[in-house]
């Protein structure tokens, strides 16, 4: 597979994480906050009340006045702002007012915490990355990793995945590495090409939670990419056991079991599938892979049947003439150059070459005539022609291609 594909089948999720006012049940050493009089504590309270109900415009007009005039607003009004302001989309104001907060506690586990998500919420991705750096330095232990994540999540949606790696190696070295920590760095190393390192984290994914489908297609993918096809095919085995796979994910075993040189194993994931365009060219394309030219020739005249074209017929007159059977293969190549388009016209060719096998040199002779304009194969059609004058003047003459 291409980076393209395996971007399509394991894209690197940069997800928003949920606002909390709370940082942690822990906090670590800050600057205290000024004394709140018994004013501002019911403002608080009922500011905070209004922000458990959703009602979140009225909070930023009760704590606006409250934040703007004072030097040294509470940290907690701050962010009960700032996460009012991000719940109604004004991530800019929201930017502001914690950074103006944090100008005053700079050590806050929390205003850190907030302000780089506000960044991330405003799409300030490499910003947002080097705040939650910033913050996992002032977080409690137990939070920190978590931190530390999500600045990695910033970095690769800030397309800076060397820098995410570098954090996230770190975290992951650890056994308690938790399983998104894991497949992220396994994703961002199959980006990079560093197959035995995504490889690594995949094992440790497909060990931890077996039933996860993604993960053992990880796991084959990194193999297969390694040449150790028979590790891939392993792995996909065990996914087919072990999970009762989506018809999506049906269809991308088969692929993978394509791509690992099993084409039998395709076919037999692909019989499980709704017959669709995609789903049948992939059993055609398993079918020639495993030399099964009979079932290849039935298969591609039963979807002839249903939408005729020539590229059909090609499939089927190539398969008939590998099971040696040649006058099947000629009526094939017949009905396909009666249709339009390139294949019908290598149809054609092949028409003029099954006829001169069986000595019609007639019906040679005029299925190459009408192959001697083509862009494509007229150059061979007109020396397939003047070998055919040369048999009837009584010369010995070798179809020239």
């Amino acid at each position: 597979m291409g980076g393209c594909e395996v971007r399509h089948l394991f894209v690197a999720v940069f997800a928003l994480w949920s606002l909390a006012l709370p940082f942690s049940s822990e906090r670590a050493e800050a600057a205290a906050p000024p004394p709140v009089s018994q004013a501002q504590a019911a403002l608080y309270a009922k500011a905070n009340d209004l922000y458990r109900q959703g009602r979140y415009e009225e909070v930023t007009r009760l704590l606006a006045d409250e934040v703007s005039v004072s030097e040294m607003p509470h940290p907690y009004v701050s962010i009960l702002l700032g996460v009012s302001q991000m719940s109604l989309g004004r991530n800019d104001e929201a930017v502001a007012t914690l950074d103006k907060a944090l100008s005053a506690y700079p050590e806050d586990p929390s205003l850190r915490y907030n302000y780089a998500v506000a960044l991330m919420r405003g799409e300030q991705h490499a910003k947002a990355a080097a705040a939650f750096q910033k913050a996992a330095e002032v977080a409690a232990p137990a939070a920190a990793g978590d931190v530390r994540f999500q600045a990695a999540q910033c970095w690769n949606a800030a397309e800076q995945n060397e820098k995410a790696l570098d954090l996230l190696t770190p975290l992951c070295a650890s056994g308690a590495a938790k399983n998104e920590w894991l497949y992220l760095a396994a994703v961002l190393n199959v980006e990079k090409g560093s197959w035995k390192n995504a490889e690594g984290y995949f094992h440790r994914l497909v060990t931890r939670n077996p039933q996860t489908l993604n993960y053992w297609k990880g796991l084959a993918h990194t193999r297969l990419q390694q040449g150790d096809k028979d590790g891939a095919i392993a792995a996909l085995e065990i996914a087919s056991r072990l999970h009762g796979a989506t018809e999506r994910e049906k269809r991308e075993l088969a692929q993978l079991y394509h791509y690992a040189s099993a084409p039998l194993l395709a076919l037999e994931t692909q019989k499980t599938l709704p017959n669709t365009t995609e789903s049948s060219r992939m059993r055609l394309r398993c079918l020639e892979r495993a030399n099964r030219n009979l079932e290849l020739a039935a298969y591609a005249a039963e979807q002839n049947r249903a939408a005729p074209n020539a590229e059909l017929c090609w499939i089927e007159g190539v398969a008939h003439y590998r099971a040696g059977k040649r006058p099947e293969a000629r009526r094939a190549f017949v009905r396909g150059a009666e249709l339009a388009g390139n294949d019908a016209q290598r149809c054609r060719l092949m028409v003029g070459l099954l006829a001169w096998e069986a000595g019609d040199f007639q019906a040679a002779r005029e299925a190459f005539s009408c192959l001697s304009d083509s862009s494509v194969y007229g150059s061979q059609a007109r020396q397939a022609l003047d070998a055919l004058d040369s048999l009837a003047e009584g010369q010995a003459a070798l179809l020239p291609f």
